[in-house]
């Protein structure tokens, strides 16, 4: 195991402990470069509830500026999320990220007996740091979200763009669509709700129900904002 220590001036000092079968240290570049079964696990010593787990076939990284590249089988772990694709930039800095053809987990009630878990992919994720708040906006592009644990699951919605503000979980919607069995149905071209509750906004995914008399059956909610005059 190795200890290690990342933060730009004025920046955070993340704590970081690694493990791996092959590690290499350029002391004097202060990079380091973990092969095999590599882990990297970081904490803020700012705010130890900030904290991120990362694993893959290869991490290198580069303590001076607390950049770190993952590629191979990439899982990052962090206080709210799960994240898994083929390639990872992580700033240990900013905790912002890029995650390539990747995919996120969230608990989407957290309160239940059993909570419900969100699957959100795409082909590009990314994360955007806003002022100097510790929360961020999440993009996913080529975005893709359902409730269905299935890898090919039986409902979804799909979307150009989705865009999470993890401090409001509010959630904007581009170029939308649901598909149900293999069925998309267009939806409109913009919308917004909340993930896990919030303030207004619809439902997520459109209620699907079928009849003999009418076939298949959307029911779903928007907000509408009506001006006073």
């Amino acid at each position: 195991m190795l200890w290690l220590w990342a933060g730009a001036a004025g920046a955070d000092v993340v704590v970081f402990t690694s493990t791996a079968e092959d590690v290499e240290v350029g002391w004097d570049a202060r990079t380091v470069s973990l092969r095999g079964n590599a882990e990297l696990y970081g904490v803020s010593e700012q705010d130890p509830e900030r904290w991120v787990r990362i694993t893959a076939d290869l991490i290198e990284g580069n303590l001076a500026t607390g950049r770190f590249e993952a590629l191979g089988g990439v899982l990052m772990f962090t206080e709210r999320a799960t994240m898994g694709g083929e390639a990872l930039v992580f700033n240990a800095n900013t905790s912002e990220f890029q995650l390539r053809r990747g995919g996120l987990a969230v608990a989407l009630d957290d309160k239940a007996a059993e909570p419900v878990y969100g699957f959100a992919y795409g082909r590009e994720l990314y994360s955007q740091r806003v002022g100097e708040r510790r929360d961020q906006v999440v993009h996913l592009v080529g975005a893709r979200f359902t409730t269905c644990e299935r890898v090919d699951p039986h409902f979804a919605l799909e979307a150009g763009e989705m865009v999470l503000d993890t401090s409001t979980r509010r959630l904007q919607v581009r170029d939308a669509a649901v598909r149900l069995y293999g069925v998309r149905v267009p939806l409109l071209p913009y919308f917004w709700t909340y993930v896990g509750g919030g303030p207004g906004g619809s439902e997520l995914i459109p209620q699907a129900s079928y009849t003999s008399r009418d076939g298949l059956a959307l029911s779903w909610g928007l907000p509408i904002a009506i001006p006073q005059r």
